[in-house]
């Protein structure tokens, strides 16, 4: 089973060949805004808040419109998975309170409908469920040039200390504030806003913050004195903030007013909503029953609202400490030598790269090689998630396998989702969630949950296993949020040590469908467009109209917090951590790390810690082609394992070595006599031991191809037509060891089919190979029917020459039927790859191959 994850949630991402491992990445990263928000082309437009506040507006909803809205709402969160929580923890039944607006909505203006929903929303403390102002409103952000962050106190409750991090970025802001860089200061610490002492500034503010639990609640409010997003919160009630200061080097105080800066999109403010006759756009009123005509989207997975991290005005650098770039726009890592440390860091800012296509796997292979290569000698690792929003819960799930030391890997979490027939109108619909169709459909009546289900199978999260042996832990703080919850959680149920800079991360645990872009095309006899939603010709949403969207399903722990929540709790730190105000001061260039120092001393000194000291093991990684029946060998490094042991897919011992000596690298190989005596793709598991103690365990997959005295020679003039005679001797279907053969392609008498023919499986990766000898010149040529969905699910051809090379001959996705010639680039001995891959969630029947001639 696979949760329908193209928008954070993937298929098994471990080496898979690039072109696959494209497929399988998240399209959603935007998604939170989708329908209200596309690529700003006209900039923006700055002032102060003092001068631009008339300005802020909202569109004029009649009393039909708001009513549809409130509705709306009223349906989503019959779906709201933590409606029950919510309201024994906070006290807010979320179907009460939209049930008093539905009754009040025709006797409120514009503005007290929208922040009726606004606190509504924000009462409930989840950030995976937002509502999306309509109007101009929703095209202001709300800045001021000062970022703050918690550092080390004695009570972080009750007196926490708070030191001014960094300035805004962006210096249209700073222009509007002149001065505030000579009276204000990086390390000064802010004591009083407005007036008040932070836990007195809280209590005013915690209900608009939207934080889970009272971390997540702190760090959110303290971020939102620096900058607010008008898409989900109200315009600041003051023009400005009177902030009081304590310098860093002395007792003294002071006072400094520090206006809002308005920051506005143009191209928002041109689209956005005014309602009635001031609306250039305003067809759109009235028509509620429009029909969505969008592709429809697969739901985010697991990700927060990154509506206040502010991301665009500060900047992302964590203090003390500069990190070095990867590939990956999310992936970056540092070697820490401070004080005699050696210690490697991992920097992971999100669990989805927005930026290329195929970001997720360009961001999971720098990890591997960071592990493999760059920081394989360090004594140990932290992976820093601090102020990590979330992303995808496949990327999350697949990682922890790296580090985790178990027979079957790291066990993956469970899901349920809220009993209700809106969910069955969803589930058993076009959304094609079979597998949690088949949970809700057997769920007992009377149950407020489904029930429960593996959101990733653990099969297709630990193909790889182990790449790094030695002492690991996390550093978080309660902006890990979402997927960066889900991973923390998993590594810590696996044993892993985690520092928190509070204690516990941001407690968001479920996944995410938002209602234009999924419920309207999942369920349209349930949920209907709203306002201004109609796209254009091209498929564009008009920006700054109303949207939502709601956490569906939730996140349930495993291993030793097996059936405890994410959702309110987060995930406790085992040692609270904070920065120091020396960590931000800006002479300080020694790139020293008060909170760096502290782990490398812990991990030096924990004598459990130590125990993983020194261990190492190194092998290729990267896909390995081997003659069916040939002895092949598998090179290592090691250090520290007395015996390393290699099994096959039938977990047979095949070889086994005594590296020696064990206290220092050594270089060896284990190798396979006889080969592998079936084509296919083969998975071996390596294991090693110190004494009866296992300290690896390690998969390595290897492609198995014929003698080329099989191959299918084609002289010249010469066609073939597959499916004449038995081809076994040059032809086999390879799959992803993880999948079911039956799901896979099906080859008989020259017709291939995928799975049943009828409808097609999630996470399938499955290739016909024909292996031949070509004269140059060589076509193949096929008719093929493909039925699939567009832009996540793909049919392929490519071509491979004898070193290894490969040209991608043909793609398509989506619906296709067609008979086509591909020339083929080389000659001598080639393989043919007719492919089909899958993510997770599909739509069609799949695809179906015949006719396939290969000739000069």
């Amino acid at each position: 089973m696979m949760l329908h994850q193209k928008a954070l949630g993937q298929g098994p991402l471990c080496d898979l060949p690039p072109r696959t491992k494209m497929l399988l990445t998240s399209a959603f990263f935007a998604l939170a805004i989708a329908g209200t928000a596309s690529a700003q082309t006209l900039g923006n437009r700055y002032g102060l808040l003092s001068a631009t506040r008339p300005e802020i507006g909202f569109a004029n909803y009649n009393t039909e419109q708001k009513l549809l809205v409130a509705n709306q709402v009223k349906e989503m969160f019959k779906v709201f998975v933590h409606q029950y929580e919510k309201e024994d923890v906070y006290g807010v039944n979320a179907l009460e309170k939209v049930d008093k607006i539905i009754k009040d909505a025709p006797g409120l203006s514009n503005r007290d409908f929208q922040y009726r929903m606004v606190a509504l929303f924000q009462s409930l403390r989840d950030l995976h469920t937002n509502y999306y102002v309509a109007g101009p409103h929703n095209c202001y952000n709300f800045v001021q040039p000062l970022q703050f962050a918690f550092v080390e106190s004695e009570d972080y409750l009750k007196k926490p200390k708070i030191a001014v991090k960094s300035y805004t970025v962006d210096k249209n802001v700073l222009a509007r504030v002149p001065g505030i860089q000579d009276k204000v200061k990086i390390g000064d610490l802010l004591t009083k806003i407005d007036g008040k002492t932070w836990p007195e500034y809280f209590d005013t503010v915690k209900a608009d913050t939207g934080g889970a639990n009272q971390y997540g609640g702190y760090q959110r409010a303290l971020q939102q004195i620096s900058s607010k997003r008008g898409r989900s919160y109200k315009v600041p009630a003051k023009n400005a903030q009177v902030f009081t200061f304590q310098s860093s080097n002395s007792t003294s105080t002071f006072d400094i007013t520090v206006p809002w800066v308005t920051v506005a999109s143009k191209d928002c403010l041109a689209d956005a909503p005014t309602g009635g006759a001031a609306d250039p756009k305003n067809n759109a009123l009235g028509k509620t029953e429009q029909k969505y005509h969008g592709k429809p989207k697969k739901p985010r997975t697991d990700d927060a609202s990154v509506d206040d991290w502010g991301t665009e005005f500060f900047s992302s650098d964590l203090p003390a400490v500069a990190y070095a770039p990867t590939a990956s726009s999310i992936v970056s890592y540092t070697i820490y030598r401070n004080n005699g440390a050696n210690l490697g860091v991992i920097r992971l800012s999100a669990f989805t790269d927005s930026a290329p296509s195929d970001g997720e796997t360009t961001a999971l292979n720098e990890v591997k090689r960071l592990l493999t290569d760059v920081l394989a000698d360090t004594d140990s690792i932290v992976i820093d998630l601090r102020t990590n929003g979330g992303g995808s819960l496949g990327f999350a799930d697949v990682m922890p396998q790296f580090w985790v030391n178990a027979p079957n890997g790291f066990d993956t979490g469970y899901g349920r989702a809220i009993n209700h027939p809106n969910n069955g109108a969803l589930f058993n619909g076009p959304a094609n969630e079979e597998d949690w169709a088949a949970a809700y459909n057997a769920t007992p009546k009377g149950n407020k949950y489904t029930n429960t289900i593996k959101f990733n199978e653990a099969s297709t999260m630990n193909t790889i296993g182990q790449l790094y042996l030695r002492p690991v832990a996390l550093l978080t703080d309660a902006k890990c949020y979402s997927a960066c919850d889900t991973f923390s959680a998993s590594m810590q149920d696996h044993g892993f040590t985690v520092f928190g800079e509070d204690a516990t991360t941001g407690a968001g645990g479920a996944n995410v469908i938002e209602h234009q872009a999924n419920l309207q095309a999942w369920a349209p006899s349930i949920y209907k467009p709203l306002p201004y939603q109609e796209l254009d010709s091209n498929g564009k949403a008009r920006l700054g109209v109303s949207n939502f969207r709601v956490a569906w399903r939730q996140t349930i722990r495993t291993g030793p917090n097996k059936g405890k929540l994410i959702e309110d709790a987060g995930i406790k730190s085992t040692y609270q951590l904070r920065p120091t105000v020396q960590d931000f001061v800006a002479d300080d260039a020694k790139g020293v790390s008060s909170q760096f120092d502290r782990i490398a001393k812990y991990f030096k000194t924990n004598s459990n810690e130590q125990k993983k000291a020194g261990l190492l093991f190194q092998a290729s990684l990267n896909a390995t082609t081997v003659t069916v029946g040939k002895t092949f060998t598998i090179p290592f490094t090691s250090q520290k394992i007395n015996t390393i042991e290699l099994r096959d897919a039938n977990n047979k011992v095949v070889t086994k070595t005594n590296p020696t000596p064990v206290d220092q690298k050594h270089k060896g190989t284990l190798e396979v006599v006889n080969g592998v005596a079936t084509l296919g793709r083969s998975l071996f598991t390596i294991q090693g031991f110190n004494g009866n103690q296992r300290v690896l365990i390690t998969r390595r997959e290897f492609t198995v191809i014929p003698n080329t005295s099989a191959y299918l020679k084609v002289a010249a003039g010469q066609k073939y037509t597959l499916g004449s005679k038995d081809e076994s001797a040059y032809t086999h279907v390879y799959n992803n060891p993880t999948n079911n053969a039956a799901d896979a392609w099906q080859y008989k008498n020259g017709k291939l089919v995928l799975g049943n023919g009828i409808k097609y499986k999630s996470n399938v990766e499955s290739a016909l190979k024909i292996f031949v000898n070509l004269p140059a010149s060589s076509k193949l040529s096929a008719t093929f029917d493909v039925d699939s969905e567009k832009d996540y699910d793909y049919f392929f051809v490519t071509a491979t020459d004898a070193s290894g090379n490969t040209v991608e001959l043909y793609r398509t996705s989506g619906t296709v039927a067609a008979t086509a010639t591909w020339p083929i680039p080389f000659s001598g001995n080639v393989y043919l790859s007719i492919e089909f891959t899958s993510d997770g969630g599909v739509v069609g029947r799949g695809a179906t191959v015949k006719d396939i001639i290969i000739g000069s």
